[in-house]
């Protein structure tokens, strides 16, 4: 039974973000929302604002509906984190349900969703990306879209404010033999002068580098030294002999020996390999992005790096079925340009 009526919220008024993630086998939800500053004390999960620096400023709707501006902070007011490789759609309506009678809120609180789009599992992403779409239109609220592996590298650098100058590589499970891969670097110390062989530097001419600045990389201080990309694990090879820093992502973690044992006989170069518990998001990291990200009233769209198992197998799944297989690929060809 809801217990969102049982006695008044202690949560005040005013919009409340919810961020949904469900990229690699772990749901996560967090509900958060900007705060009045605590004076040199951070919010749990974040950094204490350092001395001499002024936070963020937002108008705070008041109860008499007039506005002041005041010094604001991202707060986490509840984390839901599972391990959900096979029963995420169980646990996401439930999980949201928890943290709202818990804290005796409305669904009509949420004024923000805030969702990671990928890349990443396509059952997790089209899990979050329809709970976003449907929670949307019945609370008429807008959605944000977050990249993933930005926000991993995000995460490193809240985990570690101290980090030097080497670059930060995100490797990420695509499917066996395949990973996503991207290269960020700190804003200090980035250099657009020596793109990763094989991989699209970033533009940075003109206009084109306040957009590689803008979205999470930007937010938490990182700038892009490539385009997301799909590499196949002698890509990813290459990658090591050429490129040098900081290496992490579960496309790391699956396939450990073979990159560690290539990042040690790799000319020179000097890798630091993360451990697996680097895997996923801090969720503070997460509703920091989610508080910052962009709106829009369109449904947000899954990002698809790459085609799914069953696209690229049509052939054979329609010839099983005793179908014609360049009939099926011409057919859903046509169906994606409707």
């Amino acid at each position: 039974m809801s217990s969102y009526n049982k006695q008044k919220s202690a949560i005040g008024h005013g919009t409340l973000t919810l961020c949904l993630n469900a990229a690699e086998g772990r749901l996560q939800l967090i509900l958060g929302r900007y705060a009045p500053a605590r004076h040199n004390v951070g919010p749990v999960g974040f950094p204490a604002r350092p001395s001499g620096t002024a936070p963020h400023t937002q108008a705070i709707p008041q109860a008499d509906a007039s506005n002041i501006t005041a010094p604001v902070e991202p707060e986490i007011l509840a984390v839901q984190d599972w391990s959900a490789v096979s029963q995420g759609a169980e646990l996401l309506a439930t999980a949201l349900q928890q943290i709202l009678g818990n804290l005796q809120l409305q669904p009509d609180r949420i004024g923000r969703l805030a969702v990671v789009t990928g890349p990443g599992s396509f059952t997790g992403l089209r899990l979050v990306c329809s709970t976003a779409a449907a929670m949307s239109r019945a609370l008429k609220t807008e959605q944000a879209s977050l990249e993933y592996l930005p926000l991993l590298a995000a995460s490193l650098v809240d985990t570690r404010p101290d980090l030097d100058g080497r670059e930060i590589w995100v490797l990420t499970h695509a499917r066996k033999g395949l990973v996503y891969a991207q290269g960020f670097a700190r804003l200090e110390s980035a250099n657009l002068a020596l793109p990763a062989s094989g991989l699209n530097p970033a533009d940075s001419s003109g206009s084109a580098a306040a957009t590689q600045l803008a979205g999470s990389a930007g937010l938490f201080g990182l700038r892009e030294l490539c385009e997301l990309q799909v590499l196949d694990l002698p890509g990813v090879h290459k990658l090591l002999r050429e490129r040098s820093g900081f290496l992490l992502g579960s496309g790391l973690s699956n396939n450990y020996q073979e990159l560690a044992e290539a990042a040690l006989s790799g000319g020179g170069k000097q890798w630091l390999l993360l451990p697996g518990a680097l895997d996923q998001i801090r969720p503070a990291v997460l509703l920091r992005a989610g508080l910052a990200a962009p709106l829009t009233e369109q449904d947000l769209q899954p990002l698809y790096v790459r085609p799914s198992d069953a696209e690229e197998n049509l052939g054979q799944i329609a010839a099983g079925l005793g179908l014609d297989g360049d009939f099926a690929k011409q057919r859903l060809a046509d169906l994606l340009k409707e």
